[in-house]
């Protein structure tokens, strides 16, 4: 801190830090820790941390409530004691090893602009009606007037003419690109769902970063 600031090393710390506009250390190490909390509340239950964490637990409560600890790891599992009723995504620790680079999918981006893409994917589709083609369209916007950010998952089975469409509203203070994300994942499981053998699948998305993302796997919540 002091080399970035170009301050002496006898410098007091804490002016240094108001400097530096950092909060405090007690405010950064609760951070850090709700942060790990979050994490490790995620990992499967046969991973190290998680069997740590759950032989911490009965320790917590008795007669006068919660324990209060100063140990690390106690912290955190005192902070997930007070998450526990809430909804967690799981995480698949080394789901995808680092020299599996191939995905169950293929990925295009196309290099047209907007209308020209639209223009040709409207003209190509158009020949594939009857064929076995389930074609599912994501989107995620917002508008300045309105309320969160809008996640849209439009279905269409060419061989059938069914139509499906899921709309949902994330709330506020939300970042479109990770929805845009969690459109495609949608697409995925619905496919998944009502796929049938050899069917041919195509998952669409105006994002071109967020398809470009699919092309690596990556064991990171809310990633592919």
């Amino acid at each position: 801190l002091r080399k970035v600031l170009g301050t002496f090393r006898s410098s007091p710390t804490i002016p240094s830090e108001v400097e530096a506009a950092l909060p405090p250390p007690a405010i950064r190490l609760n951070t850090a820790i709700c942060q790990y909390a979050f994490w490790a509340r995620k990992l499967l239950d046969n991973h190290l941390v998680k069997k740590t964490i759950q032989q911490l637990e009965p320790t917590f409560y008795t007669d006068r409530g919660v324990v209060a600890r100063n140990n690390q790891m106690d912290l955190i599992t005192g902070y997930l004691v007070s998450l526990s009723c809430l909804y967690k995504e799981q995480l698949i620790p080394h789901s995808f090893c680092p020299w599996q680079k191939q995905t169950p999918y293929r990925t295009v981006l196309s290099k047209l602009s907007k209308d020209e893409d639209a223009q040709a994917h409207t003209t190509y589709m158009h020949t594939r009606l009857g064929d076995s083609l389930l074609a599912i369209y994501s989107d995620a916007s917002s508008i300045e007037e309105g309320r969160g950010i809008g996640v849209s998952l439009p279905a269409f089975d060419y061989a059938i003419s069914s139509v499906r469409v899921d709309t949902l509203n994330i709330g506020m203070g939300q970042i479109i690109y990770n929805w845009e994300l969690e459109g495609i994942t949608q697409g995925f499981q619905y496919a998944a769902t009502v796929a049938t053998p050899s069917q041919e699948i195509q998952v669409h998305a105006d994002n071109q970063a967020a398809i470009y993302r699919l092309q690596t796997p990556s064991d990171k919540p809310g990633q592919a």
